[in-house]
């Protein structure tokens, strides 16, 4: 089967959204009450599975993609931390979230992250923009601009960054009278 470079990201960001749930399927498993030791067993095993073989799937398809896009310089340090931490096979807590992960499927993110960056074909949408605009705000006031000393301040900072990601950005909201 051939692939073009845009048709291969799509199909890599649909298994890797099939990795993440069944990695959310292990961590339900995970926190099922033990009043059923088998069935949970059982729930965790089918879950896990599902997870090993999108993760495995996911791997070569990245693979794939680094070798279509001629990057092949970080392809041996990604197979090795793949490996590593694919051989580990168990979920990690992650005590931010709450919730386990999988330290294979972050391995697998992180890199395809950069090929898509690298390729061109990034899937950011104005929401996520402008989430991280807001989150970046902190930084902005180090690097940019006087510490704030009041919301106003804050606001019109805000604005003048998001101006260059949405040039049609208004200060206020225009509501239409009737």
């Amino acid at each position: 089967m051939v692939f073009n470079e845009c048709s291969l990201i799509e199909s890599v960001i649909n298994t890797l959204d099939q990795a993440r749930k069944a990695e959310n399927a292990c961590d339900r498993a995970i926190r099922q009450p033990l009043t059923d030791a088998i069935g949970l067993n059982e729930s965790y095993f089918a879950a896990s599975q599902e997870l090993q073989t999108h993760l495995q799937a996911a791997f070569r398809e990245i693979c794939l993609l680094a070798e279509k896009l001629g990057v092949p310089q970080g392809l041996s340090t990604f197979q090795r931390d793949f490996e590593k931490a694919f051989g580990t096979s168990e979920l990690e807590p992650c005590l931010e979230e709450g919730r386990a992960f999988s330290p294979a499927l972050t391995v697998l993110e992180v890199f395809f992250n950069s090929l898509q960056l690298i390729s061109g074909h990034t899937h950011t949408t104005a929401n996520q923009a402008f989430e991280h605009i807001l989150r970046s705000t902190p930084k902005m006031f180090e690097d940019l601009f006087e510490p704030p000393t009041n919301e106003a301040e804050v606001r019109n900072a805000v604005l003048k960054v998001a101006q260059f990601a949405f040039p049609d950005i208004q200060r206020e909201a225009v509501i239409p009278v009737h």
